[in-house]
């Protein structure tokens, strides 16, 4: 048996406690920043996926109320013809109409039957006239944004809009098109004037346009950058009540298939 001097005891304790060599530890440390760098890039890249997932969200949803909305006022748009000698008495209170203009003053105005009273059984009228309007931004210049108002009270005249309130900010446009009976025609409809007058369109399109993309600092101008990234949408909707209206025009009577 073997029998160790103290020295030697203490030189064998030494070898044991041994740490690594510098090699080792650069390796280590190397290998440690690879796994932060990768695991600080995966969680950016998370957030960064949320972000955008959550601007989508909110624009999908800023958009789909606008054309809820326009949908249910427009399916239930209702005019009487000044014609109508039965419904159209010099008794009877309050006027109809369906108007809308494009250019540089686009608006959108109409009575529509799509009122829901508040109380249930109540005397309140289902009638309403509807304005739809677009206004200069008060957060962001350069843009605009689409104002609704309700007057349910119609009233006798139609110049003056009710009192508008703010349904979404940041609309580009606001769309509007009327079948006819040839083709979708944009620039002006008015029951109260015109060859238009005391007629209600078969079909209305609308086409609504918004800006994806907030600026991040309000009130100051809007770079083209943010001013690019828009969603558009578009639908149709049919008018029940203007099957008692005859079309502006007769239409192709033959439907050829190309």
């Amino acid at each position: 048996m073997e029998i160790k001097s103290p020295a030697d005891i203490h030189h064998d304790k030494i070898k044991r406690l041994k740490g690594f060599s510098l090699i080792e530890i650069m390796i280590s440390i190397s290998l440690l920043a690879m796994i932060g760098i990768i695991s600080s890039q995966a969680l950016r890249s998370g957030f960064d996926t949320k972000a955008v997932i959550t601007i989508q969200f909110q624009n999908t949803q800023r958009i789909n109320r606008i054309m809820d909305q326009l949908s249910r006022d427009l399916a239930q748009t209702y005019i009487v013809s000044t014609r109508d000698t039965e419904r159209q008495t010099p008794n009877r209170s309050g006027k109809t109409i369906f108007y809308f203009s494009s250019g540089s003053d686009p608006q959108l105005k109409f009575t529509t039957m799509s009122h829901q009273p508040i109380k249930r059984d109540s005397a309140e009228s289902s009638l309403v006239f509807v304005a739809y309007e677009l206004r200069p931004s008060k957060e962001y210049l350069g843009r605009t944004d689409l104002y609704r108002g309700v007057m349910a009270q119609v009233p006798e005249n139609f110049r003056e809009l009710p009192k508008m309130r703010l349904i979404a900010s940041g609309v580009k446009e606001l769309k509007v098109s009327a079948w006819d009976g040839e083709k979708f025609r944009s620039d002006r409809w008015d029951s109260e004037n015109g060859d238009t007058k005391d007629l209600l369109p078969h079909m209305v399109k609308f086409e609504v346009a918004i800006y994806g993309k907030q600026p991040e600092e309000k009130e100051i101008e809007t770079s083209d950058e943010d001013n690019e990234y828009v969603i558009e949408s578009n639908t149709m909707i049919y008018l029940p009540y203007a099957q008692t209206f005859k079309e502006l025009k007769e239409g192709t009577k033959n439907i050829k298939f190309l």
